[in-house]
Parts: C-alpha cells; structure tokens; sequence
C-alpha cells in the first residue's frame, strides 16, 4: 500500500536527520583522528568505522530517493 504524500514528507525528513546525525558523528571521529598521539591501530579502526558510517548514510540516502521517485 502506498503512503499518503505527507507520511512520505515525514519519513524522508526522518531519514534526513538520521544522515544529519550519522555524518556530524562521522566529521567528529575524522577530526579525532587528526591527533597526533594516536596510533596506528587506533587510527585504522576509526578509519574502518568512517567507512561503515559512509556505507550506512549511501543505504539511507538511496532509501531517500526510492521514497522521492515514488512521489513525483
């Protein structure tokens, strides 16, 4: 069943903050990983969760435009 137009609105906008919140986490672990203490291995696993976080906003914001090419 298809969702009434404003439903649509609202999970889009939904998934918006989801991908607003995921990448301020994102630019957060980039800038802690700038510091010049860290080690190797600490710098590959933010490196590793920056990826997975780039992988997780890709899925959403493909989720996005399935829901706006539906309603157009």
């Amino acid at each position: 069943m298809d969702r009434e137009p404003n439903e649509t609105n609202e999970l889009i906008a939904k998934l918006f903050y989801l991908m607003t919140a995921r990448l301020e986490d994102a630019a957060g672990a980039a800038a802690e990983g700038q510091g010049a203490r860290l080690d190797i291995s600490a710098r590959a696993a933010m490196a590793e969760r920056l990826r997975e976080t780039g992988q997780e906003v890709a899925i959403v914001a493909e989720a996005v435009s399935q829901l706006l090419g539906r309603t157009s």
